[in-house]
């Protein structure tokens, strides 16, 4: 199994926050799937097609990509954390998505693509119907939390696995179980009721989907970024505190 990045270089995302993520994953065998030239410190394998923003990781998806076409993938976003270690995610044999965090408990609740386990003999079948016809699915116009990759790919695997319920606890929401009012990125909507600002234990990938994203939290498990970053988040913390 591989391990995979996705970026589009672009204004949220460029190479540090890939060597970001990829130091987490220490000697893991992993790349980067870019339209960067080169990461340093970072393996990586060329991005082939010229998709906007997150439709990228549809080329996850392609049997014939001569670096990771014929191996079986881990995606995980680029704004992630690694809280634990990954050995109990190289046994999946299905494909696996997240429940959508915002709607976890509800019946038929949709897959979310922060984190996914792609076994290569399903790659064809998300390849087949993307490729051919990518710009008039890029063009749809659906509301979350059925929009955008996400929203195809679960069309396209709806008996997908689900983290939550294979790996229970294991990979988590900062928003829904981590934050409390006083941090940034609340929501009440979100928030599971007993989320008291701490790392659950056993918890081994935290998503950060949306803003904040995880360099701008300055929490203690957090890799920092840079000093720079950590500083402006931990002013942010401060006058955070004096509003009360």
């Amino acid at each position: 199994m591989l391990i995979v990045s996705v970026l589009r270089c672009g204004k949220d995302f460029t190479p540090r926050h890939a060597q970001w993520l990829h130091r987490q994953l220490g000697d893991r065998r992993a790349l980067c799937l870019t339209d960067a030239a080169e990461i340093p410190g970072v393996p990586t394998a060329p991005l082939l097609y010229d998709w906007p923003g997150w439709w990228a990781k549809l080329e996850l998806f392609n049997p014939d990509h001569p670096q990771i076409g014929h191996e079986d993938l881990l995606y995980i976003d680029i704004d992630t954390v690694i809280t634990g270690p990954l050995d109990d995610f190289t046994a999946l044999k299905n494909i696996t998505m997240l429940t959508d965090f915002a709607c976890e408990g509800q019946e038929n609740a949709p897959p979310a693509s922060g984190i996914m386990f792609i076994p290569a003999r399903e790659k064809h079948r998300a390849w087949q119907a993307f490729k051919d016809n990518a710009a008039q699915i890029m063009a749809e116009k659906k509301a979350p939390p059925f929009h955008g990759d996400q929203g195809f790919i679960g069309q396209i695997y709806p008996q997908a696995d689900r983290w939550q319920t294979v790996m229970p606890g294991k990979i988590i929401s900062y928003k829904a179980n981590i934050a409390t009012r006083t941090m940034p990125g609340f929501s009440e909507k979100l928030h599971d009721g007993v989320a008291n600002g701490t790392l659950p234990a056993g918890a081994r990938i935290v998503c950060f989907h949306g803003s904040p994203r995880p360099w701008q939290t300055a929490l203690p498990w957090v890799p920092a970024f840079s000093l720079a970053n950590t500083l402006k988040a931990r002013l942010k913390q401060f006058k955070r505190r004096l509003r009360g």
